[in-house]
């Protein structure tokens, strides 16, 4: 229905995606400092990761906490997690390969050193990210409004279309067209789309006659994210409204 990658594009994907991995399963904790609001691990390469308490423990991967086989959580952090909780103890496995964390209440996470590394901010890498400041929404929030035509053209445009998605978390992308393609050609021109669990074709969201889901009314849809609950989840996600009169 929608084109795929090229054969070029596909293979830098699965280049970059295998080295990501290899990277993962072969880095080793060396230590880890438990801090005020989460700890700071130091990994074999020299890379330092910082990760939040309570997003360790909201992620215990325990079964007492996550399904095993449909990976989802099995308890309310609203309710059964203080948003100041604090790690008592951490030790890691004598090969590095593992972490486990102690909390005030007895229970234990234990968690995988490739995972401590998928989820962790990098701290380190920072620094070749774009310098962007995030801004809360209020309701005298701007939200920015680009020409198609323009980004596909024009560099500069496009740098400036980046950056106040980066700062906002939200563009309008006007004059886009009624052509099946033309949010896979935007995609491209600014990285190198990543398949979802629907592969890499673009999902069509109508209005039916019998919905399952909000989305495929008229209704209007808040603004969301999607997959939250992947692991693997969606960077910044591009949808074009079509409207038929």
């Amino acid at each position: 229905m929608f084109r795929r990658l090229s054969r070029t594009a596909l293979h830098r994907t699965r280049a970059w995606t295998s080295r990501r991995l290899f990277s993962s399963f072969h880095e080793r904790i060396v230590s880890v400092q438990l801090q005020d609001k989460g700890l700071t691990i130091q990994w074999s390469s020299n890379r330092t990761s910082q990760l939040p308490y309570l997003y360790l423990r909201d992620n215990c991967q325990e079964p007492e906490s996550m399904e095993s086989s449909a990976r989802q959580r099995l308890f309310n952090p609203a309710f059964s997690v203080d948003l100041n909780i604090q790690a008592k103890q951490a030790h890691t496995s004598e090969d590095g390969q593992q972490l486990c964390l102690t909390w005030p209440d007895g229970h234990r996470s234990r968690f995988p050193s490739f995972w401590l590394m998928e989820h962790s901010d990098g701290t380190n890498e920072t620094s070749s990210r774009l310098p962007v400041e995030q801004r809360l929404w209020k309701s005298d929030s701007y939200v920015g409004r680009f020409d198609f035509h323009t980004l596909m053209n024009d560099d500069g445009s496009l740098l400036e279309f980046i950056l106040h998605l980066g700062s906002c978390g939200v563009a309008l992308v006007e004059n886009v067209g009624t052509a099946v393609n033309e949010v896979t050609r935007f995609c491209g021109r600014i990285s190198f789309p990543r398949p979802s669990v629907y592969g890499y074709d673009v999902t069509r969201v109508e209005a039916k006659p019998d919905p399952t889901n909000l989305a495929y009314t008229g209704l209007s849809l808040l603004l969301h994210t999607d997959l939250p609950c992947y692991g693997y989840v969606p960077g910044v996600s591009y949808s074009t409204d079509n409207v038929t009169w």
